[in-house]
């Protein structure tokens, strides 16, 4: 199977662009396959660089930067796109997500999935917090 043709991101670009025609012929899911590669990849070598002692701590923070803004690119992706089409992005997340949504029980995954479809900052933060310190009581501050 041929490569996909290299098609760079514009940091710069507002909103949703169109498609790029040289892609025309690729199937949406070719095209999510190579960008969930790439995007794992990434990950696997931000990894490399903040455990690596020979590395910088500018050299790290700016590995941290770049997969910060491309999942920053796809998170306003799904929210533009949840927008104009909240039933369909919500029944996917709904989907995908532990119901009821409670931050308690789902996965990062799932949080973020609910947290795009209802931008509602309590599932990202509650998960956020969950996730850091591994005590689900942190979120309910009186049930302990």
């Amino acid at each position: 199977m041929d490569s996909l043709p290299r098609v760079f991101g514009d940091p710069l670009r507002l909103g949703i662009g169109e498609p790029d025609p040289r892609l025309e012929n690729e199937s949406t899911g070719h095209i999510a396959a190579y960008a969930l590669g790439f995007l794992q990849e990434l990950a696997a070598r931000v990894r490399d660089y903040c455990e690596d002692p020979l590395q910088t701590e500018d050299a790290k923070r700016q590995a941290c930067q770049l997969l910060i803004n491309v999942t920053r690119e796809g998170a306003a992706g799904i929210h533009l796109l949840s927008r104009e089409f909240l039933s369909l992005f919500r029944e996917v997340a709904q989907a995908v997500a532990v119901l009821p949504w409670d931050p308690v029980n789902l996965s990062s995954t799932e949080c973020f999935a609910v947290w795009a479809v209802d931008h509602r900052s309590e599932y990202f933060f509650a998960c956020s917090v969950r996730d850091q310190t591994h005590d689900p009581h942190t979120l309910h501050p009186g049930s302990r």
